[in-house]
């Protein structure tokens, strides 16, 4: 082979080289780096758990509110044994008088008990009997009597009460103030609310 073929065959082998790299290079103009296609986006455990989160807090609240209906109180009057709900005077009533009331209580949570005042007649005696009658329907409520003095209210004894559908007469001083107090003695262990109807005659 005479050096010009060389020379020959080695310029061939250049441009043919030189070829290849101009094809590669007008597939990606500029020569820049193509970086491979971006991974999938992973999604985070919390991001899922996130609106599971929202969704429980949603139903807690829609129970909660639920259960709040569900619990029945009587209107809080705010009467106490200074300030009864209602009162009522004997003196002056002749032989024989009477009066009624009526309200409601709840248990533990409303309005936990109510007061009723009265005063005794002023007959010759010295003493007199008043009659009360309690209508209501709970073998937990109590309409007990108290003497009203100066210092508060002053119970008169276990005896001194009616249970829901009971009727009791008590002897007691003429011209006097008194107090009934309708309650749960001895609480409740669920949520109760209570119609009452108390009749006090002489």
């Amino acid at each position: 082979m005479t050096h010009a073929i060389k020379i020959l065959l080695a310029l061939s082998f250049v441009l043919t080289a030189g070829c290849l790299d101009d094809t590669r290079l007008r597939n990606n103009p500029g020569g820049a780096y193509v970086p491979d296609a971006p991974a999938e986006e992973v999604i985070e455990d919390e991001d899922i758990n996130d609106d599971e989160q929202v969704e429980d807090e949603d139903e807690q609240i829609e129970d909660e509110e639920e259960i709040e209906e569900e619990i029945e109180t009587s209107f809080e009057d705010n009467d106490t044994f200074d300030d009864p709900l209602f009162t009522y005077s004997f003196l002056g009533s002749g032989t024989q008088d009477n009066f009624a009331v009526a309200d409601d209580v709840s248990a533990p949570f409303g309005d936990v008990h109510d007061w009723v005042g009265f005063t005794t007649p002023a007959p010759q005696n010295s003493l007199v009997n008043v009659t009360l009658t309690l209508d209501c329907d709970s073998d937990d409520l109590r309409a007990q009597l108290f003497e009203d003095t100066n210092s508060g209210p002053l119970a008169l004894g276990a005896s001194y009460q009616v249970s829901c559908g009971e009727t009791d007469t008590f002897l007691i001083p003429i011209n006097s103030d008194y107090l009934v107090r309708i309650h749960f003695p001895q609480g409740t262990d669920e949520q109760r609310i209570v119609d009452w109807e108390l009749a006090v005659s002489w």
